[in-house]
């Protein structure tokens, strides 16, 4: 059996000759079989040429020259070509059958991917949506360290758009420097998937702003195998310059502190547990690398009557929440004491309840010490004061006498109110009593001078109402003349 493809049984149009069969009898070259049928088939569309041919071996075991030999041989030939044709058939049906499904299944999986790629355009929409929501910068890169996806915040604090990332490396991106600092993390979050968190710096591309950032970086295997490096940015810039300005106030905190030597503290009442500053360690004269003591083992750091006064107000500002101040020594655990002030206070839950105590410790030792000494040398000018008056009032005394002896008249009177006081002789100089003396108002007093001394004595008494001074007159009741001293 030989099959052409045409409608002629050319040799060039050949495609299938079952003599190639090793088990086939092998025919000569020059051998023209005794027998040989041409049928033309249609089969798919196509016209295939299909030749039956008698092998030598067959042609020796028959008689060519009898009719009935002819007869059997050409009615074998055609149901030889009629069996081939049915089964030709049959396989059309059949592979049409398998075309049909084959059609419908490739129709099938055709929808099939259209619905997995819109679900993977939604998808992807949706992730590229939630993504750009993320206020912190995200991004992931591939294998090769390339930006395979970027969110709205990394094209912010990079300074470029997204077509401008994607499929970029940080070599084409970044600083030399910086950029082997990038691919460092990768390799290694890659290589061994551990989390890898990174402080580091970030510089706009476009404005030049430089940002301190800390990258959380990890690794995600998809599962055909692909690694990926996907990492969050924190943009920590704000939260620096406020950590610095942070240590920058505790620092002037324990400065000022430790210029007034006041310490802070807290304490948790549920607990006991209590917080100390750096200060109040100092004060109290303990390591500051240990815990501060508990509110239980407070009563070794002061004295028996302090630790009831201190028990006392904690218990009172528990109750009622009212703040309080104690003035206590206290001791130190090398056997010194210091005096230190107290201040309490209460901070409440929406409750009223009290949930925790914090105050002030201040230490006075040295206020004591000079309080002390400037009540010593109070108490010591006081006993001086109370001598040099008894002197004085002794000189008073011992002066009023001499006033008295000698016939002069010792007078004081404020011009406004007059309130005259005097001693001497009083009743010989002027002619009046003592008590018609101390009557006198300002005005009869001016009227007790001599007319020709009134007005140039009188301006002399008022100058020395403002600067001390002295003058003489002559007064109508006296022939003499007398010296006076004014003061205001």
């Amino acid at each position: 059996v030989t099959i052409y493809d045409g409608d002629e049984a050319d040799p060039a149009l050949l495609v299938y000759d079952s003599t190639t069969d090793p088990r086939s009898e092998k025919t000569p070259v020059s051998y023209v079989p005794a027998f040989e049928e041409v049928e033309k088939l249609a089969v798919f569309g196509r016209t295939w040429s299909v030749k039956l041919s008698s092998l030598p071996s067959f042609d020796a075991a028959s008689d060519t020259s009898k009719p009935f030999h002819i007869l059997v041989l050409g009615f074998f030939l055609s149901v030889l070509l009629g069996a081939l044709a049915l089964v030709m058939q049959s396989r059309r049906r059949k592979i049409l059958e398998q075309n049909a499904m084959l059609e419908q299944r490739v129709h099938e999986r055709t929808a099939q991917l259209r619905e997995n790629e819109v679900r993977l355009l939604s998808a992807e929409a949706f992730l590229s949506g939630v993504v750009n929501k993320i206020a912190d910068p995200v991004f992931v890169k591939d294998d090769h360290r390339c930006f395979v996806l970027v969110n709205d915040a990394l094209c912010a604090i990079v300074g470029h758009p997204r077509e401008g990332l994607l499929g970029k490396s940080d070599d084409d991106l970044f600083h030399e420097v910086q950029a082997a600092g990038f691919q460092q993390a990768d390799e290694g979050v890659l290589d061994t998937g551990r989390e890898n968190v990174t402080e580091e710096f970030a510089i706009n591309l476009t404005t030049g702003e430089k940002r301190t950032i800390i990258t959380r970086k990890t690794r995600y295997i998809d599962p055909a195998g692909n690694r990926f490096v996907v990492g969050v940015v924190r943009d920590i810039t704000e939260r620096k310059q406020a950590d610095e300005k942070l240590r920058l106030s505790e620092k002037i905190l324990r400065e000022a502190q430790a210029l007034a030597k006041i310490g802070n503290w807290s304490m948790n009442p549920a607990t006991g547990e209590v917080s100390w500053s750096e200060e109040l360690y100092r004060i109290a004269g303990r390591d500051p690398s240990f815990a501060p003591p508990t509110f239980q083992n407070h009563p070794g750091m002061f004295t028996p009557d302090g630790w009831q006064r201190v028990q006392a107000a904690v218990e009172k500002i528990l109750a009622d929440g009212q703040p309080y101040e104690l003035d206590l020594e206290m001791r130190r655990p090398d056997g010194t004491t210091v005096w230190v002030r107290g201040l309490g206070n209460a901070r409440r839950d929406s409750g009223g309840k009290v949930i925790e105590l914090y105050g002030t410790v201040q230490d006075i030792t040295m206020q004591r010490k000079i309080m002390k000494e400037l009540q010593t040398q109070r108490e010591h000018l006081e006993e001086m004061v109370t001598e040099r008056t008894a002197q004085i009032k002794d000189s008073e005394e011992l002066y009023r006498v001499v006033i008295e002896k000698t016939g002069q008249i010792m007078y004081e009177m404020d011009v406004a109110p007059a309130q005259p006081t005097h001693s001497g002789a009083i009743e010989e100089i002027t002619g009046f009593s003592q008590p018609e003396f101390s009557n006198l108002s300002f005005d009869q007093w001016l009227a007790g001078i001599q007319p020709e001394d009134r007005e140039r004595v009188l301006p002399q008494i008022i100058a020395a109402t403002k600067v001390p001074g002295s003058f003489t007159f002559e007064p109508i009741f006296t022939t003499s003349i007398d010296f006076f001293s004014i003061a205001h």
